[in-house]
């Protein structure tokens, strides 16, 4: 298991705490402090977190974010919104793609999932999340095909296995936990994030 250390955590949050007092439109202080609160499982207060980067900075990697967390919580409709709104700034962006497809996926429109994970793998043919994806929805008995005409043998789909999301596969689910429709593995809320390629308010993920 991977416990985690919530006094790191809370002093984390302190730090960026202050960094947003020094700099108010600082986004990438409010995209981790999103990320600490989800730690915390505050989903609410995350959300929240997320949603202010957003407004400061409306990139493309700050939707994803968003749609990251939203998926999270559960709140799938609102994941699809602020995965178009990505996908608006930047329409070659595989990742928001795939997160296009996720959150369809939970929305158990699959035909249009399906297309989204395709688009993902058009824009970047080594993007191997999307790809476990798409094999997921179409893999047989043990993938998302299986799953049209009963959604609710598993409950909603969630971000595929990174290395990061397996990190906590060892960690018990609680009632209600999420499936990555990859490996079909239990996972708890909230998932570890995939990782990113620098901080949110700079870099794409």
């Amino acid at each position: 298991a991977n416990p985690v250390n919530t006094d790191k955590i809370y002093q984390a949050i302190a730090i960026l705490q202050n960094a947003t007092k020094i700099d108010p439109k600082n986004d990438a202080a409010f995209v981790d402090l999103g990320f600490c609160y989800g730690v915390l499982r505050d989903g609410p207060t995350a959300v929240d977190m997320y949603t202010k980067a957003v407004r400061i900075n409306p990139s493309p990697a700050n939707f994803l974010e968003l749609a990251d967390i939203y998926m999270r919580v559960g709140q799938s409709a609102d994941a699809l919104m602020a995965a178009n709104a990505g996908i608006a700034k930047n329409p070659r962006d595989a990742r928001l793609w795939n997160a296009k497809g996720m959150a369809l996926n939970d929305l158990q429109r699959l035909d249009d999932a399906e297309q989204a994970f395709k688009k993902a793998l058009k824009l970047d043919p080594s993007f191997e999340v999307a790809r476990r994806n798409l094999n997921a929805i179409n893999g047989g008995s043990s993938g998302r095909g299986s799953l049209r005409g009963a959604p609710a043998r598993y409950g909603p789909a969630h971000w595929c296995a990174c290395a990061r999301c397996s990190a906590w596969s060892s960690a018990a689910a609680p009632p209600g936990g999420r499936h990555c429709p990859a490996s079909r593995k239990r996972r708890p809320w909230p998932l570890a994030r995939p990782p990113r390629s620098g901080r949110s308010g700079s870099a794409a993920r």
